[in-house]
């Protein structure tokens, strides 16, 4: 079901009501595969229970997904591994009105004179139609991501918020890690030690989550002795979070493009938008017809540039030669799309540079990753550095603590004499601190903690 809701008192955004089944899946879709997947129910929505067959212009579908419209290989490769990928339907069994239910995404597709078409299996038909409880996700804020963990995150996080009806903030039930890993597709082998699942999968996606959507997250950990046996999320919408602004506004955001679909109320507003800058009525519908909107929209940001600079085409006719030539902006020009990537770059650097602040190291790291996925940069790359060596000495220090505990008083007595004795034999600075502090001198911890690493490091072999 698509819905038009005003946000900030600007134009209306494209909302999909995906069912919570639909969310709550265990499958194997890449990040491209459930885009198109979502952007494929989108289209066909209204039409679920009427029409058997659904179709959309490739191009169109290229535009949705932010990739190019000559690389239909890498769409029918998507497509075809979404007529063939099962999906596990409801595994945290919110709804309690349709049973656990396994399915294909798609029950056959085709391509045909540059038009994609599609169905889906009666069962799932009625089952997307009539969500009793979904999620609304908002497929402006869907193009953004790129990792398939954090979009599927994103995606649950999403539908608590709206099943919980929840304005502000939402808490999610526990789930075991098993329900974790099905939920994000990971393979028996994959991440298979938590440390691994918690800093490429649970800390990586909810960086990207806060860097790129329209909520906020936070994770929690249910732990039995030392090892996290289940986690739960927390989650909030932004209050100041900005969607694609209209054109021709001047100001800045933080999002990618317009809506991606062709619908008539996006050739509406790509029509308006040329008739401001100097294209007549007639030429603009004309060209909005003829050119895809991703090349209309980027050159729109090129005629901008041009007037901001002082150097704004004097007719109409500018329009014709930047589209059918493509022309190029001069050098200084800076696309949306790259602004958004220096934005959101400074965002994550800053919140890692919080985390090593904080002693949050992995944290630390996972910021600093996707800020350099983004671009380079030398305090990313100086925070990454840090924040990794901080790990592994705070790792090392917390094994030397744990096994410092499970020693008797009279072992404890026994390494302080080793300590002594090996103070001794190394001398100088060691010697003249021990003799000053006693077994209060931080030689005396260096040593100490030397000893143990030793042991834990015979330990480690004999268990090899």
């Amino acid at each position: 079901m698509v819905e038009q809701i005003a946000v900030g008192g600007r134009s209306a955004d494209e909302i999909l009501k995906k069912h919570t089944g639909a969310v709550h899946i265990a499958n194997r879709l890449t990040l491209l595969q459930r885009k198109c997947s979502n952007v494929l129910l989108h289209n066909a929505f209204e039409d679920l229970l009427t029409e058997e067959k659904h179709q959309i212009r490739i191009a169109d579908l290229c535009d949705a997904l932010g990739i190019s419209t000559n690389n239909y290989e890498t769409i029918k490769d998507a497509i075809r591994a979404l007529t063939g990928t099962l999906i596990e339907w409801n595994i945290f069994g919110r709804d309690r009105k349709n049973e656990w239910t396994v399915t294909s995404i798609l029950a056959s597709a085709r391509f045909k004179d540059g038009i994609c078409e599609y169905t889906y299996s009666p069962h799932l038909r009625e089952l997307l139609y009539n969500p009793n409880i979904f999620a609304r996700l908002n497929l402006q804020v869907q193009r953004g991501f790129g990792s398939k963990h954090a979009i599927t995150l994103w995606e649950f996080l999403v539908s608590e918020l709206c099943v919980r009806r929840a304005d502000k903030t939402v808490y999610s039930d526990f789930m075991l890690i098993d329900q974790f890993r099905e939920l994000m597709g990971l393979d028996d082998g994959e991440y298979a030690q938590f440390r691994d699942l918690n800093r490429y999968v649970i800390k990586a996606a909810i960086a990207e989550v806060n860097a790129v959507s329209d909520i906020e997250a936070e994770v929690e950990y249910k732990r039995e002795g030392r090892k996290v046996v289940a986690l739960r999320f927390i989650a909030r919408r932004k209050e100041a979070f900005q969607l694609p602004l209209a054109l021709g506004s001047g100001e800045e955001d933080l999002s990618e493009g317009l809506v991606s679909i062709t619908t008539p109320e996006k050739r509406a507003e790509l029509v308006q938008a040329l008739v401001q800058r100097q294209a007549s009525p007639d030429l603009a519908e004309t060209l909005v017809r003829d050119y895809p909107p991703a090349l209309i929209e980027f050159q729109i940001e090129h005629y901008d540039y041009l007037r901001e600079n002082g150097k704004e085409p004097q007719s109409g006719g500018w329009w014709k030669g930047a589209l059918k030539e493509n022309w190029q902006p001069p050098r200084g020009f800076k696309s949306r799309a790259e602004r958004r990537a220096e934005q959101m770059h400074a965002q994550l650097v800053k919140q890692a540079r919080r985390a090593f602040e904080r002693r949050e190291y992995e944290d630390a790291i996972a910021f600093a990753e996707s800020s350099l996925k983004l671009r380079t940069s030398q305090e990313a790359q100086q925070l990454l550095t840090e924040a990794k060596k901080a790990l592994v000495s705070a790792e090392r220090q917390k094994a030397i603590d744990a096994y410092r505990a499970t020693l008797s008083d009279d072992e404890l007595i026994e390494l302080e004499a080793e300590a002594e004795q090996r103070i001794q034999q190394k001398g100088g600075l060691y010697l003249d601190g021990f003799r000053r502090d006693g077994t209060r001198s931080i030689f005396f911890g260096l040593v100490i903690d030397e000893i143990l690493v030793e042991r834990l490091q015979r330990m480690m072999t004999q268990d090899k």
